[in-house]
């Protein structure tokens, strides 16, 4: 079994090349695997790369998974940020990797479960083309700045720094992207002047692409890059087991292979308490969720 699906009630199972094909159009598959007479996984991931990246980053983790305890196992994601956290909210993904924010958020509004982290800093850049003439955030002033969707906490991070060097909100132009590839692309095309996005990015672009952007600044770290959470009401015995099978992951040829393409340093397990130091992002991510899309 291999694929990646959005959710839609009309489609499931379909092969990964046919589902890159029309990831665009909408959803395709129906979220939550435990769908009539199925003992399958679907584990969810917010879409912060398009859906064809988040493919190939994951898909042997998928395999290892599928292949460890032998049941049909198949990634899912949504066509944004908003839709993802309302599916979330919703209960209808029996596990997800999300954002370390959005991960608290499910903990506390949707009971949802951490058990692991990717161990790795989560850090914004702020990129521009080389030779533009802009070298620090203070140049930005008037500017035009593409983030991530206002739900990624690189934004959020990404907005306390331009406060740091005097710059508020109406000093600079915000234009959101559906992604952070979709961000760094606008630079590279001239549309604006910096793009804002998670330091990670730059390894999922090729060498060439990359020495044309220029980093002018970078945000605070926090320490964790991911959250992996189960769904409140998947079986503890079965949450354990695939749990372990992450793990397991990490220790073969496939997972070093698939954190050092990931830029990850590998998977800890997480305890209930250790996510308080992300309560302080609740507040925007609950006013971004309120907004108007």
């Amino acid at each position: 079994m291999t694929g990646f699906s959005e959710k839609n009630r009309s489609w499931r199972w379909l092969p990964a090349l046919l589902v890159m094909c029309f990831v665009g159009l909408g959803s395709l598959l129906p979220a939550g695997s435990a769908m009539a007479g199925s003992d399958a996984i679907e584990i969810a991931v917010l879409p912060y790369f398009s859906p064809r990246t988040l493919l190939d980053q994951y898909e042997p983790l998928r395999a290892f998974v599928e292949a460890r305890l032998g049941r049909p196992t198949y990634l899912a994601t949504a066509r944004d940020y908003r839709t993802f956290v309302q599916r979330t909210q919703q209960r209808e993904y029996s596990f997800i990797i999300t954002g370390p924010h959005l991960g608290r958020l499910a903990q506390i509004d949707a009971g949802y479960r951490p058990l692991l982290g990717w161990k790795s800093k989560l850090q914004g850049v702020f990129l521009v083309k080389a030779g533009s003439g802009v070298h620090t955030l203070a140049d930005l002033r008037g500017r035009s700045v593409c983030t991530p969707p206002s739900l990624a906490v690189t934004t959020m991070l990404g907005l306390d720094a331009l406060a740091v060097a005097g710059l508020p909100l109406n000093a600079v132009k915000l234009v959101p992207q559906p992604s952070h590839n979709a961000a760094i692309l606008t630079v590279l095309r001239g549309e604006h002047d910096a793009a804002l996005v998670w330091t990670k990015t730059l390894a999922t672009i090729d060498p060439e692409t990359r020495g044309q952007l220029q980093p002018i600044a970078y945000t605070e770290v926090l320490p964790t890059a991911s959250l992996f959470l189960a769904g409140p009401g998947f079986p503890e015995d079965e949450t354990a087991a695939l749990r372990d099978a992450l793990l397991a992951f990490s220790d073969t040829a496939e997972g070093q292979a698939f954190l050092v393409k990931s830029d990850y340093e590998g998977l800890v397990p997480i305890q209930p308490d250790d996510l308080a130091y992300l309560d302080r992002f609740l507040p925007s991510t609950r006013r971004a969720l309120a907004e108007d899309p």
